[in-house]
């Protein structure tokens, strides 16, 4: 609909002219977290690699909370909870629903939500609209290798997921071939510096490249 494109060109125009962006990149071997994705389908759980991504963003958020922030003309946010956007396109424009509370969420309950907010996006409901504080937007599924994103006024973040490619290594010395992601995360300048920003995105890469560190308490699925 024309008033949905307007509305969402206007606020990311003034994203994009307010927010002094800054860029990082980061390669991420996904090798091991597809495994684990196929082991969990082996045992009747239906994990996408993308709830994967949504659950290690919600735990780096947890340990990098400066990062988890709403930048506004008057004040900056905290806000205790995490709540992660999902960039979902149609044929109207971008939306974003929001996985509300995903830092208190085990990887079940990332996935099932994720699940919800994504079908209700499509039916024309959007759920936790304007309550998100980090959005994570994956064009791999249609071939884009890499990308940087516009950030989601008023958040201060959000994480450009490409494609998954196999792609030639250096291991112990040797070539070899892995799976590979390019992850590239855009920040507000004015509140995440490029300290803090590489520090988030380089936990994200250990949790995916790691994916038992995604395992809490001992248990598969977290608390």
């Amino acid at each position: 609909m024309e008033g949905m494109r307007k509305a969402i060109a206007v606020g990311l125009q003034s994203s994009k002219v307010q927010a002094p962006h800054f860029y990082a990149t980061v390669e991420v071997d996904v090798t091991a977290a597809l495994a684990y994705r196929e082991e969990l389908k082996g045992r009747g759980e239906t994990i996408s690699i993308n709830d994967l991504i949504v659950y290690a963003v919600a735990i780096s958020l947890g340990d990098e909370p400066r990062v988890n922030c709403r930048v506004f003309d008057d004040r900056i946010e905290y806000p205790e909870d995490v709540n992660i956007g999902i960039a979902v396109g149609l044929e109207e424009g971008l939306v974003v629903p929001v996985v509300t509370r995903a830092g208190e969420k085990n990887l079940r309950g990332i996935a099932e939500e994720t699940r919800r907010i994504i079908g209700s996006a499509r039916n024309g409901k959007l759920v936790g609209s304007g309550r998100g504080t980090f959005t994570i937007s994956n064009l791999g599924m249609f071939g884009v290798e890499s990308f940087h994103a516009i950030i989601t006024p008023p958040q201060s973040s959000i994480l450009a997921v490409g494609s998954i490619e196999p792609r030639p290594v250096v291991r112990d010395g040797q070539v070899v071939i892995a799976s590979m992601t390019t992850l590239g995360l855009s920040v507000d300048h004015r509140v995440v510096d490029g300290v803090k920003a590489a520090k988030f995105l380089a936990e994200i890469k250990r949790l995916l490249e790691n994916p038992q560190e995604l395992i809490r308490d001992g248990q598969d699925f977290g608390n």
